[in-house]
């Protein structure tokens, strides 16, 4: 499950968190899967440095449509099969892709893919190695993968502060601290990870919104026409957000207060107790359950330092007037 708090409302990456997160504490575990150093997961995205990636791109995709029909591991006439049918629906898909096998070869290398040995396709695996070889995404591999799709099929235009988020945060908030009464340890990890996806959904809305933001600020002396059929529509939904905000807030701040009310150890060991992760260790789950209660906590409650929300809120009108400022500019 992802964490949150690695991108701030202005778009600034945590730098500390995103290396602790790519280099584990404790490397020397046998039982950390995740030990990686950064330059073997940097290797994963070797193939968008290739002179012919968009060859390689649609290798990817065509294994992804494998994997999406449940073909966990594909030959490379299965991966050919794919591709021709790929192509007679888009016409960037490269004809007569040559060396496909090389080509998967390549990907193993860079650790996208795992490359196995199919004992069922050959009456000799030692003499029909290469021809007999099956592959599959390595989980990092289609994370890397995805990654990239997810930039490429990435629209400005999408960008956007949903004002509907705090709601369903109230709710679920709500809901954990009943859960905790009610000693429901399965409903306090449903309400826990649904708070996950929201916040993080909202981090992710906001940093992607005020860095269009100031894409459609510094574009304005080359397009001003662009501002200006937009700047009603965008003054009009930031200030919906800030009111949305500013009405929840209060609410929202005692409703973290009335969770921990109900017994935060408590709370963390049961959705340690519940937690479907057979791949960690007891006392990694509960710490990371803390960590994802105190990113909770850090955006609705002030101890010391305002609050994430807050930062948010001074991150919003610092853009309202910006627009308002530029707008006089430019008429």
């Amino acid at each position: 499950m992802p964490s949150w708090g690695n991108v701030s409302p202005d778009g600034h990456v945590d730098r500390e968190r995103l290396v602790a997160m790519a280099i584990p504490d404790n490397q020397a575990d046998p039982f950390n899967l995740d030990a990686l150093a950064v330059s073997d997961r940097f290797r994963l995205f070797g193939f968008t440095r290739r002179e012919d990636y968009l060859a390689y791109l649609w290798v990817l995709r065509a294994l992804d449509r494998l994997r999406a029909a449940h073909v966990a591991q594909a030959h490379t006439d299965d991966v050919a099969e794919e591709l021709a049918e790929l192509a007679a629906h888009h016409d960037s898909v490269p004809r007569n892709l040559t060396s496909l096998r090389d080509r998967l070869d390549n990907l193993t290398d860079d650790g996208l893919l795992h490359r196995l040995e199919d004992a069922s396709r050959a009456g000799s695996l030692a003499r029909y190695r290469n021809r007999q070889s099956v592959y599959q995404f390595s989980e990092l591999g289609h994370r890397a993968y995805t990654a990239v799709e997810g930039v490429l099929a990435a629209r400005v235009q999408d960008a956007n502060l949903s004002r509907l988020v705090f709601s369903d945060i109230l709710r679920d908030l709500n809901g954990l601290a009943e859960a905790n009464r009610a000693g429901d340890g399965d409903e306090v990890v449903r309400r826990l990870g649904s708070l996950d996806r929201v916040m993080e959904d909202m981090a992710r809305r906001s940093a992607r919104f005020h860095l269009t933001l100031g894409d459609i600020t510094r574009s304005t002396e080359a397009s001003p026409e662009m501002f200006l059929r937009y700047k009603h529509a965008l003054l009009a939904h930031m200030g919906d957000f800030m009111a949305e905000l500013d009405r929840y807030l209060p609410r929202l701040t005692l409703a973290v207060t009335q969770v921990e009310a109900t017994g935060l150890a408590t709370l963390l060991n049961r959705a340690t107790e519940a937690d479907e992760r057979p791949l960690m260790r007891h006392e990694d789950v509960l710490d990371d359950w803390r960590r994802r209660w105190v990113a909770v906590r850090a955006w609705f409650t002030a101890d010391g330092e305002g609050s994430r929300a807050a930062e948010l809120a001074a991150a919003t009108r610092a853009g309202v007037s910006s627009v308002i400022a530029l707008l006089r500019q430019i008429t």
